[in-house]
């Protein structure tokens, strides 16, 4: 379960060595960590929570409204406006918005 979402680039794993224990506290560390208005956008999980019994998936997650649709948007112009492949405007908008660069570094 873990690795899969892992590597998915909009997605946010939130490790538990960092303490933090709520939506109030993963914003204020986006802000710490440079991110502009300490918008995240990802859709944060916390890792711990995460559990597969059989075909079910279960998780605690945090998303941030006012920020997480923006990646979605810019790619959804791209898509009606024919100017970009899937993967390319994902790559794109990933470097424009520097989601390349790891908000949580790891232990």
């Amino acid at each position: 379960g873990r690795e899969l979402l892992a590597d998915e680039s909009r997605l946010l794993l939130v490790p538990g060595w960092l303490d933090i224990d709520g939506a109030g506290a993963l914003k204020e560390y986006a802000d710490d960590a440079g991110r502009p208005r300490g918008d995240i956008w990802e859709n944060a999980i916390w890792a711990d929570s995460i559990t597969v019994e059989d075909s079910d998936l279960y998780l605690f997650q945090a998303i941030h409204q006012e920020s997480d649709a923006v990646p979605e948007n810019i790619d959804a112009i791209r898509a009606v406006t024919d100017s970009a492949s899937q993967g390319e405007s994902i790559d794109r908008t990933n470097t424009a918005l520097a989601l390349d660069d790891p908000l949580i570094a790891t232990q």
